[in-house]
């Protein structure tokens, strides 16, 4: 019922859901420890950089360093 009602199955939605906050984070403090910003989206660092590389194309890492320049 969920994937009828908005399209996508509800761990994908979570998933991007944590993801675009854990951007904002970075946004909002481009120093904070990718640690910090995985546990308070929910994930161990492990999981977070490897479903952050899936999304994003990279792993977080190489996101901020990008996002800084």
């Amino acid at each position: 019922q969920f994937k009828q009602l908005v399209g996508e199955n509800f761990k994908d939605y979570l998933a991007k859901y944590r993801l675009e906050k854990a951007v904002h984070l970075f946004q909002e403090n481009p120093n904070m420890k990718i640690k910090a910003v995985a546990e308070q989206v929910g994930y161990n660092t492990e999981t977070f950089s490897r479903i952050f590389a899936k999304y994003y194309g990279m792993p977080p890492s190489k996101y901020i360093e990008r996002m800084k320049k």
